[in-house]
């Protein structure tokens, strides 16, 4: 089954479109519904439904990934992800707690992580990965989850019109170091059924693996490597800022394309 190695990866990979939209600080913050469909070489693989909410206070969302399209014909795969934190001073962030369940491979996988003192603590990680090298707790400090990673990038873009910052990401196994700068003004690609078409911001940035990495594994140049990728937003007429497209490279898939199946209600 061809489709199989992809499932886990990709799923992780499109945590990316988790959190990315934001209620502007003066509505009343409504939860927000929406959803996108990831192309991995023009295949439709997964879709992915994320309910959030987030103001000048915080964040909490659920995010739920599934197989769509040919791939779905060849496996039973999912993944649920909940996370929730605050934001304190300028666009800093406090994350309080991360979650994810999925199925791949025809295993289970559960992660949980706590914040304390601005550093993750894994209070569940079923299975363990005995093959992945041990990351040490000083390099965790101020690392946030992806889903808390995307919400900072929102609340940045919306209070001060800048996608410039860097942050460590860490989903359990592996810490990554994200750099983010922009933004642009760039016309929306129209190659998928885009919901979305005309100018946009676009934000740009480069994920790159530092620490988690597979032990002895004859990929690990490949998985270190800068992977680059960019993101274009949209501000509806409520001032809402809307993420409707996501480009990026994966070191073992190649280029993944994001786009927002449908309009986001104002």
């Amino acid at each position: 089954m061809m489709f199989k190695p992809w499932i886990k990866p990709l799923a992780a990979a499109s945590l990316l479109t988790g959190f990315l939209s934001a209620p502007p600080a003066f509505a009343d913050n409504p939860q927000v519904n929406a959803s996108y469909a990831v192309y991995v070489h023009g295949w439709h693989a997964l879709n992915v439904n994320a309910l959030y909410t987030l103001d000048d206070k915080g964040y909490t969302g659920q995010l739920h990934v599934r197989p769509a399209g040919v791939v779905s014909w060849f496996v039973s795969t999912n993944m649920d992800s909940q996370a929730e934190g605050r934001f304190a001073f300028s666009d800093s962030i406090s994350p309080i707690s991360y979650e994810s369940r999925s199925l791949s491979h025809d295993k289970n996988y559960h992660v949980k992580l706590i914040y304390t003192s601005q550093t993750p603590q894994i209070t569940i990680l079923d299975p363990k990965d005995e093959d992945r090298e041990e990351i040490n707790s000083a390099s965790l400090v101020n690392s946030v989850d992806v889903l808390g990673g995307m919400a900072r990038l929102l609340h940045t873009v919306q209070r001060m019109n800048s996608c410039n910052g860097s942050a460590l990401i860490f989903d359990g196994q592996r810490l990554t170091k994200m750099s983010v700068h922009g933004p642009k003004i760039d016309q929306i690609p129209q190659d998928h059924g885009e919901a979305y078409s005309g100018s946009a911001i676009r934000c740009d940035f480069v994920g790159q693996q530092i620490a988690g990495f597979i032990k002895n594994s004859p990929n690990r140049s490949k998985m270190a490597s800068p992977q680059p990728g960019s993101i274009w937003l949209v501000k509806l007429d409520n001032q809402r800022i809307v993420p409707v497209r996501v480009e990026f490279d994966h070191p073992k898939l190649g280029h993944i394309t994001v786009v927002i199946k449908q309009p986001v209600q104002n």
